[in-house]
């Protein structure tokens, strides 16, 4: 599925707001490979939505702190196995 046909159910930043707590909570837990997959669906979901002129208010924040927190979650998981 391209990246700018993902369905969401609600905006794009209420989503990403939802995610990043889920992505946070979950921080030292290993999820379901669906979770992650999700959460990694919705990120380039984002980051293909920065390159538009009229991208959401707000979205970028949450985009780049998503990616970061996908980051780490794979720097602990090839240290420690998780996930």
């Amino acid at each position: 599925m391209p990246c700018s046909m993902m369905d969401l159910y609600g905006s794009l930043g209420d989503n990403l707001q939802a995610a990043l707590k889920s992505v946070t909570r979950h921080r030292n837990i290993a999820v379901h490979c669906d979770t992650r997959d999700y959460w990694d669906r919705l990120l380039k979901h984002a980051q293909f939505h920065l390159t538009e002129e009229n991208a959401p208010e707000g979205v970028a924040e949450l985009t780049r702190k998503m990616a970061l927190e996908l980051v780490e979650r794979d720097r602990r998981a090839a240290i420690t196995g998780l996930e």
